[in-house]
């Protein structure tokens, strides 16, 4: 018979990327899923494993890594208090925690954790009794009140297990003190993830207002979910709260930044457009003055004039193509109207070897210079 063991983090996809594992391992620990956290930490800790501070995960999110002082929090949740001891000590030996300026919360915290460490140790270690005095349960319950936990459901679960015990349940005391210790764990991991999830959605939202005042104008659809994002953000109260606006907030970001660098290519092309356009015009009407005053071309000015008010009203790249192609025909009437002389010098177009910047016109006459834009094309816009 084959015995096929799986992996503690079996059934999840593995992630790819150090910061993937690290963000659900957080999501694992504010909502008490302590086994899977740990898994997902061992997870980032193959990926990456030295801390920091402010690393860059993706986009513009930076992240605080501390995989084991998280790692330390799901050991002293489940009872492993040693292993607890040896992850919170190795975290404050590589000095990340202590120069992370956003981390100051988990620094008081860790400092707290080990003073309390002999105490757990004591209270719901290995060696403590298998059923805890009701003094082991008071002192656990101080310190979880103590830890922020007043009014959550492990607190309630757990006095409800010691008051079960004083009616006679055996078994009741140590679900107490298990439901105790478990609510304590969550307190001080939640207290200081929760600031820190709470700075990185604001950061991101900070951010997408930034990118949307860069655009000289919102469109509808990102102006409707802008909206939106800033409501969220007034109400989040949670740890799925902060990260769904903080994922919102960063997917915003991106579609405003493509739209941003769409908007500037189709900007820079317009103004390619325009200084064809114009140059075309300009070529016009200078074949006009310089042919000869023939009825037939007198009454091309009033064509010619209305090409330029055409021109002026152009607002699109489309707009600028119809002038060229009308310029084009114009041009082409005059030429068969005009002198031979005029005809064979007018025929040839701006020639493209000249210098960058200045597109030039022939004539019979000599040369008219009409300034033209220099414009780079990017991936990312002029």
């Amino acid at each position: 018979m084959l015995l096929l063991i799986l992996p503690a983090w079996a059934g999840e996809t593995r992630a790819a990327s150090w910061f993937e594992a690290y963000e659900r391992a957080q999501r694992h620990l504010v909502k008490g899923r302590h086994e899977k956290a740990e898994a997902a930490l061992h997870e980032a800790l193959d990926l990456r494993a030295r801390p920091g501070c402010r690393l860059r995960t993706y986009g513009i999110k930076y992240r605080d890594y501390l995989p084991h002082y998280y790692l330390g929090t799901c050991q002293q949740a489940q009872g492993r208090f040693e292993e607890a001891r040896a992850s919170f000590e190795r975290s404050l030996a590589e000095g990340v925690i202590e120069s992370c300026t956003a981390t100051q919360l988990q620094l008081l915290d860790l400092n707290q954790r080990l003073e309390d460490l002999d105490l757990l140790a004591r209270l719901a270690g290995a060696e403590a009794p298998a059923v805890p005095s009701d003094e082991d349960l008071s002192t656990l319950r101080r310190l979880a009140v103590e830890a922020g936990a007043e009014n959550t459901d492990e607190l309630g679960r757990a006095d409800a297990a010691r008051e079960r015990h004083a009616g006679g349940d055996a078994d009741a005391a140590a679900e107490a003190r298990r439901l105790y210790l478990l609510a304590l764990s969550r307190a001080r991991v939640e207290g200081p993830l929760l600031a820190l999830l709470r700075s990185d959605a604001e950061a991101a939202l900070a951010q997408v207002e930034l990118a949307a005042r860069g655009l000289s104008e919102l469109p509808a659809r990102f102006r409707t979910r802008l909206v939106t994002l800033r409501d969220a953000s007034t109400t989040m109260s949670s740890a799925e709260a902060y990260l769904q606006v903080e994922r919102e907030a960063t997917d915003l970001r991106s579609m405003l930044d493509d739209h941003g660098r769409s908007r500037r290519v189709a900007q820079a092309r317009l103004r390619r457009a325009a200084a064809e356009s114009e140059v075309m015009v300009s070529l016009v009407e200078q074949l006009l003055e310089s042919a000869s005053e023939r009825p037939k071309v007198t009454a091309l000015r009033s064509e010619v004039q209305a090409l330029r008010r055409l021109k002026q009203a152009a607002s699109s790249e489309r707009d600028q193509a119809e002038v060229v192609t009308r310029a084009e025909r114009l041009r082409a009437r005059l030429l068969r109207l005009s002198d031979a002389p005029v005809q064979a010098a007018a025929a040839s177009r701006p020639s493209s070897d000249l210098p960058p910047g200045v597109l030039v016109l022939q004539w019979s006459q000599g040369l008219a210079a009409v300034p033209g834009p220099v414009l780079e094309l990017s991936e990312d816009g002029p």
